[in-house]
Order: structure tokens, then sequence, then C-alpha cells
């Protein structure tokens, strides 16, 4: 004897793959009947040259100052 909820399930699993064929049959098929200004995609190297000139300027300036005022006498620091 067949359990009602597993034969559900199972109607429903086997609908669900169903749609999901059609959808990627359908998918599928537009990819292949591709009009007019559409191209096939190939895998390659991007090369892109490009040179300008001018001036970076920030949108907001900001002062930085220490609220204690002194000597710097030593700085550990590498360049």
């Amino acid at each position: 004897m067949v359990n009602l909820r597993s034969s559900k399930a199972l109607v429903i699993v086997l609908v669900v793959v169903l749609l999901c064929a059609a959808g990627w049959k359908k998918y599928k098929g537009k990819a292949e009947d591709a009009g007019p200004g559409t191209v096939k995609v190939e895998r390659g190297d991007i090369e892109l040259h490009f040179m300008d000139s001018g001036e970076l300027t920030p949108k907001t300036f900001v002062d930085v100052a220490s609220k204690v005022s002194g000597r710097v006498i030593e700085l550990f620091v590498d360049e």
C-alpha cells in the first residue's frame, strides 16, 4: 500500500522537474535562435589602454591636527 503523502510528494517533484526541463528547453532555444543585434559570447582577454591628464581635487577638505602641541623627536617608521 502506497502512502498518500509520499505519492503527493512524488507528483509535486515530477511537476517541478517537468517545469524546470520545459523552462531550460525554452531558454536554450532562445539562445540558439538569437536574432540580429546579438553576438555569441567567446572567452578571451580584454585589453584597454587609456591615458588622460588633469588635476584631481577632493569633494571635501579636512584639516588634521593633534590636540596636543609639541615636537616629534623620533619617528619609528621605515620608508
